[in-house]
């Protein structure tokens, strides 16, 4: 069965207990993205149990038949892609990752090199959901970029794997892969919070690594920030100690021609307008309320408009406040939100990991000045401010009301951008790992501007 044509389950009903309903959600998830060998054992066993509630049995016999009805279809005839560049991630993921995913094929099509795509599921993730329409748009409009399935066979000079959460476990049936050079990206910490100790484990360092040995053989690990890098060091030392890690980091690209290259002009009256944009994560906002109105202020000197949801802070304020407009993920393009406010502002949870921060890396690219948490000053330098929640409102004001101030700090923004997360530095780096090819490959002018029109018309970033 295909994983990218997966269904959503049905079939465990609010009659279940919901810590029954999760874990059968959780072994159907399995059963589906492609872990059916292990899946099939407990479900089957689980089904089998007269002690269990019979709605339960019957739900998961529900799923295990559909399983099998879509198991028996008949499926595309095996083919041989041979490519510049595999891509292997979680392609199903609504954020971040499959943000610069799409960003790097764009990129690498651009520069005429071919791309193929290999969606490997998460096996800890549990929702069920199949390739992310941004990867299938892209995949739709050229066929330089193609989706590689299960029984396929590749051939790839550079293979990336981005986000290390995909590689714990293997899924049962996979391609073949052949690649002259193998690189994985760390762009997710192995614990969410870094304090006194780590906690909430996200993977395991010598776990992904195992399995990419298995799988691809020797490769190299790149960080996707000074951030990462200094985690694994500082915590996972002796786990790293045998792992090929390059000193050079990964970082996300943009392409700076597609965002506005002037910084906005700040209205000469009204509320300054302070934008946040992340996924509704608990990670992703300030723990504490004293933190959270720190930094987005309740004051009529302000107006805060926040992309991706606001559950997470909801759940701490109760009310949000009246100043706040608040839109679903994806549910407005990340260009309309920038060019709609004054200045980005972004902290995290206590003791949280920001691995890269795509969302500021996109505002500056925009020509937005960014007020930032200090622990993203070592990814992104001069190119934003640093404040401490308590100490965020007097720095935006003081930003917005010197004009000079204000456009400089959009232009150290920018020219981080151009200097270090543009498309020409991701080109640089993957040339460089290739063996030299062939013929020159042909460049694609124009391209990446109807692949990224495609890519927005599918939902956004």
């Amino acid at each position: 069965m295909d994983r990218d044509r997966m269904p959503a389950p049905q079939w465990f009903g609010p009659e279940i207990p919901e810590k029954k309903r999760l874990s059968g959600a959780r072994w159907t998830s399995r059963l589906f993205r492609g872990f059916h060998k292990e899946a099939r054992k407990v479900i089957k066993r689980s089904s089998e149990d007269e002690t269990e509630l019979p709605a339960y049995r019957i739900a998961l016999l529900q799923a295990l038949v559909r399983w099998h009805e879509l198991n028996a279809k008949p499926r595309p005839e095996p083919v041989a892609h041979d490519v510049d560049v595999l891509i292997v991630s979680d392609l199903s993921l609504p954020g971040g990752t499959t943000a610069s995913n799409a960003a790097d094929v764009c990129a690498l099509r651009e520069a005429g090199l071919t791309v193929a795509l290999l969606h490997h599921p998460s096996y800890e993730l549990d929702a069920l959901r199949g390739v992310n329409a941004k990867i299938l748009a892209l995949a739709a409009e050229d066929d330089g970029v193609r989706l590689v399935r299960s029984r396929d066979r590749v051939h790839a000079r550079l293979t990336i794997v981005r986000f290390p959460p995909c590689m714990t476990r293997l899924v049962d049936q996979r391609p073949e892969v052949a690649s002259d050079r193998t690189v994985l990206v760390v762009n997710q910490a192995p614990y969410y919070y870094y304090g006194a100790e780590p906690q909430r484990r996200s993977w395991r360092v010598p776990e992904v690594h195992e399995q990419m040995t298995s799988w691809f053989g020797e490769h190299t690990w790149y960080c996707a920030s000074p951030v990462i890098a200094d985690l694994l060091t500082a915590h996972h030392a002796d786990e790293t100690a045998a792992i090929d890690i390059s000193a050079e980091c990964w970082h996300d690209i943009t392409d700076p021609e597609h965002w506005a290259t002037e910084a906005p002009e700040r209205p000469r009256s009204g509320p300054i307008r302070i934008g946040r944009h992340s996924r509704d994560s608990k990670i992703k906002w300030p723990s504490s309320a004293a933190d959270l109105l720190g930094c987005l202020p309740a004051s009529e000197d302000f107006s805060v408009t926040v992309l991706g949801g606001a559950e997470s802070p909801r759940r701490i304020l109760g009310d949000l406040p009246a100043n706040w407009t608040v839109h679903e993920f994806d549910a407005l393009s990340v260009e309309a939100f920038l060019a709609s406010i004054d200045v980005f502002v972004y902290h995290l949870a206590d003791d949280g990991v920001e691995a890269f921060g795509r969302a500021p890396m996109e505002a500056m690219a925009a020509g937005v000045p960014c007020v930032l948490d200090p622990r993203l000053e070592p990814t992104f330098g001069d190119a934003a401010v640093y404040a401490a929640p308590e100490a965020v409102e007097q720095v935006v004001r003081e930003l917005v009301a010197d004009r000079e101030a204000y456009a400089a700090q959009a232009d150290r923004g920018l020219a981080k951008v151009r200097a270090s997360f543009s498309s020409a530095h991701l080109v640089r780096l993957v040339q460089s790992l290739m063996p030299e090819p062939e013929p020159e490959p042909e460049p694609r002018r124009g391209l990446i501007s109807r692949l990224r029109s495609r890519v927005g018309r599918a939902g956004g970033r």
